[in-house]
């Protein structure tokens, strides 16, 4: 049964196809909010409703294809569903519904056939240039079927450097946003998240950039010292004491291990995954961080997508950014519902959230060339939430902004 949210995502995206004959929709859906669940359902009544229609579901990660292929199957139990993705090993093609990497599919347009509908998860990803292997694999399906239709998947649907993915050359025509952040919040589906403005911040103002993202390798080497990886384990241990399950971000593998040692050296079980960690421990990391028996687990950007466990109850930031996708990708690990607890303590000492603003509204990249403008962010006086400038009650304390204040504020913006 789908929730209502969901139900209405599908009816939007109905509606807009209705109403234009030609282009391809992006669902814009928070992390968290069960965009399998929509495409499952999605899937269904498509090849139900209109009989012979063929949908292709593609993902960049084997574990996203692999539970969204879990939750198809959980609402059509005898789905006619083929699986096709090296990563998992399976060369399944012919089905009604066909679930697949794009690494795997990406030259297969002739092999694949006539397609009715492209699905495409964690859509932000496609080239806002008539390049890379989503836009080759798309050309080429279109050839067979100039009446395919594209649907695309995001919690971000922006581009660094770009702006939002709609716009310019783009594969989508339009954003369909059935649901926020602060309806899944109100509703109780999401856990918000509590972004602290630390004492600590790390000096990034020497990185260059390239492309409008800090260059990886001067700012590993700014960010990976004794100092500051003391400074962020002794702040954490302070903020975070009464926290379970710590999910830290580093800055490279250098990085990432250096700060679980330093935890592991303060007395908490700590272990950290890089790309180079092989699949076997990383699924028992894994395991023993959603089981409790490792309170903190440092990563180098590989447990952003496609990654959830649950109960995570603080996220440690210290992988500065300029991309917003990123960081709303940091964030989403902290909103799904815990066990223990209502909320999600986020100790940001990349200066994340200054610059893209709380999660509930992020600044959206700008188009090269216009300025990278700033987030309207500020400190609650009594207990350094960030919140966006407008708010005149905070969320955590209850501290009470004078209303002139708050007029000020604004008014500077």
């Amino acid at each position: 049964m789908l929730r209502e949210y969901q139900q209405r995502a599908i009816d939007k995206l109905y509606e807009w196809f209705n109403s234009h004959p030609i282009g391809n929709p992006c669902l814009v859906l928070p992390t968290g909010s069960g965009k399998s669940h929509i495409v499952a359902a999605l899937c269904k009544d498509a090849v139900k409703s209109w009989p012979g229609t063929k949908v292709l579901m593609m993902s960049h990660v084997a574990e996203l294809i692999e539970q969204n292929a879990e939750k198809m199957l959980q609402h059509w139990p005898n789905a006619p569903l083929g699986i096709y993705t090296a990563g998992l090993g399976r060369r399944d093609l012919g089905e009604a519904i066909t679930f697949g990497g794009i690494q795997s599919l990406r030259q297969k347009g002739e092999l694949i056939g006539h397609i009715d509908i492209a699905i495409i998860d964690e859509c932000h990803l496609i080239s806002h240039k008539d390049e890379g292997g989503y836009r080759s694999l798309l050309a080429s399906l279109k050839e067979i079927n100039p009446h395919l239709r594209v649907i695309g998947l995001t919690a971000t649907p922006w581009r660094l450097g770009h702006g939002l993915i709609c716009d310019g050359d783009a594969i989508f025509s339009d954003l369909i946003e059935p649901v926020t952040i602060e309806e899944l919040i109100f509703k109780g589906y999401l856990a918000p998240l509590r972004s602290k403005f630390t004492d600590h911040c790390l000096d990034v103002s020497a990185v260059a950039k390239r492309g409008g993202e800090f260059i990886p390798g001067q700012l590993a080497k700014a960010v990976d010292s004794d100092d500051d990886v003391n400074k962020i384990v002794s702040e954490t241990l302070t903020r975070a004491s009464h926290c379970r399950s710590i999910l830290v971000f580093g800055t490279g593998v250098a990085h990432s291990e250096h700060l679980a040692q330093a935890f592991s050296d303060a007395g908490l079980s700590a272990a950290c995954i890089t790309g180079k960690t092989s699949k076997g421990e990383r699924a028992d990391l894994i395991r023993q961080f959603k089981a409790g028996e490792l309170r903190v687990l440092t990563n180098a950007e590989v447990l952003t997508t496609g990654f959830d466990a649950p109960n995570t109850d603080c996220l440690v930031i210290a992988r500065p950014t300029m991309s917003p996708v990123l960081y709303v990708q940091i964030a989403g690990r902290g909103m799904r519902l815990k066990e223990h607890t209502d909320h999600c303590l986020v100790l940001d000492f990349a200066g994340n959230v200054q610059r893209h603003g709380p999660i509930t509204s992020v600044q959206p990249p700008k188009a090269k060339g216009k300025g990278s403008g700033e987030a309207p962010v500020k400190a609650c006086p009594e207990c350094g939430e960030a919140v966006h400038l407008s708010v005149k009650l905070c969320p955590d304390c209850g501290y009470l902004w004078p209303i002139e204040e708050v007029k000020k504020e604004w008014r500077l913006y």
